[in-house]
């Protein structure tokens, strides 16, 4: 029976994570990239860990596989937060005032 669960939930997390990237590639302005990465970093790594409890014994680099991916999904979250960080800390031109 947890098989079948652990088996349904991989399947809903693999058409998330489809979802997501049609989603992504669809859209035509440059927004939404970050929220793309952070849904795809988070579902992959999900991904991951559902299918290292699942086939523990044959797998078991699907853990580390999600340790890589939660690391790389918030790397660029880190990223942005210091860019908004420098152009509010710089100092306004002449034209601004």
């Amino acid at each position: 029976m947890l098989d079948i669960v652990m088996i349904s939930i991989v399947i809903l997390l693999l058409f998330n994570l489809v979802m997501a990237l049609i989603v992504v590639g669809r859209r035509t302005n440059g927004n939404g990239w970050l929220l793309g990465l952070l849904l795809t970093g988070t579902t992959g790594a999900a991904l991951a860990a559902v299918m290292a409890a699942l086939f523990a014994e044959e797998l078991s680099r699907f853990t580390d596989l999600s340790l890589v991916l939660m690391g790389l999904a918030a790397l660029p979250v880190v990223m942005r937060v210091m860019l908004i960080r420098r152009a509010d800390a710089a100092p306004r031109g002449a034209c601004d005032e």
